[in-house]
Order: C-alpha cells, then structure tokens, then sequence
C-alpha cells in the first residue's frame, strides 16, 4: 500500500543496493535517537527485508540502531554479501561476531584493506574508516583475529597487506612485524623475502614491478612550512593532546565521553600527519627556484626536432 513511498525520499531509496550513498548520507546526519525512531517508523511502512537491505549500506552509527530492530537471521542472511564493503559494515560484525558467527567470514585482512582503500566516500562514512585503520593497527585482539582467519592461507593474507595504499611505510612496517608476533608461519613467510617485497611495493601489491624513484623538488618556502608543520606537530600539538587526553578520562565513562572521543580521534589524525610528514621530508629535495636559468630549458609551446640515434629526426 506505502511501497509508492520508496524513492520519493532520500532516505527510503527505491532499491537500496543501487542507491548512492549520498541519499542515504541523510541517515548519518540524524543524532542516534531521530535515527532509531526513523527505523522504527521505516519498518512500520516497509517489509523488514528493505529495511535490512538499506542497513548494511548505512554508516555505523545507523546501522547499529537498525540492527537492533531486526530479526537476526535476516541480518545473518542480507549482511552475508554487503553491495559494498565498507568499514562500517566490518566494524559492527566485529563487535557483534558473537551473536552473529555466520558472518565471521567478513572479517579478513582483506576485506578490511579493500575497506579502507575506498575513497571519496560522503563524510558520514570517514569515522568508521578511521576507526577500523585504528583497530587494525592499534589492537591486539583484532590483529590476532586477522591471523587466525587466515588460518593456512599466509600468502593472501600478507598479500593483501600489500594492496593497502592508505597505510604509509612505517605502519606497514609496523603492522607486519605485529602480525608476525602471533603467526611462525607468517614471520617464516616474511623472513623469506615478502616482508621486503611489500615494503618496497609501497602499496602497489607485493608482484607490482618496482618503479624508479624520480627526485622530487619543492621550492624552498614550501620546504619551511613543512619543517615548521612537523616542528608545530611533535612540540606543541601532541603535547596539548596528551593534556586533553588525560583531562579527558578524568570525566569517567569512555562511552559518553565526547571530549574523550575527540581528543582520541585528533590524536590519530596528528600521528598520521606526522607520518605523512616525515616521509615526505624524507624525498622532498628543496630547491632555490631564481637559480634555474630557462636558457636550460625548453619553453612551454616551443616545438624542437630531435635527432635520432638511428640518424633520423623527429619533430
């Protein structure tokens, strides 16, 4: 009688598989109170299965309070093959893997690393991606549960540690050698030449063929930000947010603790910019731009002929 209603909103999307996440986005906007009741109200004028499928696209927050209004064996079913393998999605499986076994098999390396290389995702989505790289990197009974989902199969697993292009260097580095810490297999694995070749695959998966390194110049003020930016960073910033931290778990109970919350996540944010510029300094030349004299070069909009080895030319 109310199916006409499906697609005149942007939060009841005619089929939910199909629909960008930008119309559902309007989910993630509502405080977790306005999003339960929607759910409510969205199962009071649809059939359950809609409401699961348009649950498991959801950012986490939503998807939480929907799942607490859904048959389990429903969730069992629709979230076994999400549309989208989103970090949301990975996140509340984990925190749910003991209700819910039969999707325990969502939760391997590498679903977790396609999670994260998603880009351009809508806001509401970034949370759950910077709290999956944070479990990923920072807890231990995550990372054991990682190992021990891949059981034998230590080749895929490190492999696709390898396709992580949101991780820099040294927390690959890092990440490899906390792996290994719970799996002989795997550091016997790493020790055989792959921990190298994923290190120097930078991201590009362990059997991309290396590229030369070209230099790369910056001009001089450019090189000065920088610097001042990691100088700001380790000895005023971090410092700040330690205090912050430490105010912060004064007030008690971590879970309503917003202040708490934000320090944690501006801490991240500060550890992955230090990251970033560190390795950036580390290939960033500086260079004097007024020193380069364009008689060196050619012009923009200059045509040339170029004398060939074999004796020809080429304009």
């Amino acid at each position: 009688m109310l199916t006409p209603l499906k697609g005149r909103a942007p939060f009841w999307p005619l089929d939910p598989n199909a629909a960008k996440l930008e119309d559902i986005e309007v989910w993630g906007d509502l405080a977790v109170k306005l999003s339960s009741r929607l759910c409510t109200v969205t199962l009071a004028v649809f059939e359950a299965d809609y409401v699961a499928r348009l649950a498991v696209r959801m950012p986490l927050k939503s998807l939480n309070v929907c799942a607490e209004q859904l048959p389990p064996a429903l969730i069992d079913e629709v979230f076994a093959q999400p549309p989208l393998m989103t970090a949301d999605i990975i996140l509340w499986v984990w925190k749910n893997r003991k209700a819910h076994p039969a999707l325990a098999h969502l939760l391997k390396l590498e679903h977790v690393v396609t999670a994260l290389n998603l880009g351009r995702l809508p806001k509401a989505w970034g949370a759950g991606q910077r709290e999956l790289h944070s479990q990923l990197l920072d807890k231990e009974d995550f990372q054991k549960y990682m190992v021990q989902a891949a059981s034998d199969d230590v080749p895929t697993l490190v492999g696709a540690l390898a396709g992580a292009s949101t991780f820099t260097t040294g927390e690959r580095q890092s990440l490899l050698v906390k792996l290994s810490r719970h799996s002989d297999k795997i550091r016997e694995h790493l020790e055989a030449g792959a921990g190298s070749r994923i290190l120097s695959a930078g991201g590009q998966g362990a059997t991309a063929t290396p590229v030369a390194a070209e230099p790369i110049y910056t001009s001089l003020a450019s090189h000065r930000r920088l610097i001042q930016e990691l100088h700001d960073i380790i000895n005023i910033h971090q410092p700040e947010n330690r205090e912050a931290l430490k105010t912060a778990r004064a007030h008690g109970d971590f879970r309503e603790n917003a202040e708490f919350d934000a320090a944690k996540e501006r801490r991240n944010f500060l550890t992955r910019r230090r990251n970033e510029l560190e390795r950036d300094l580390a290939r960033v030349n500086a260079l004097d731009f007024r020193t380069i004299k364009p008689a060196r070069f050619i012009d923009f909009g200059t045509t040339v002929e170029l004398e060939i080895s074999n004796g020809g030319t080429e304009t």
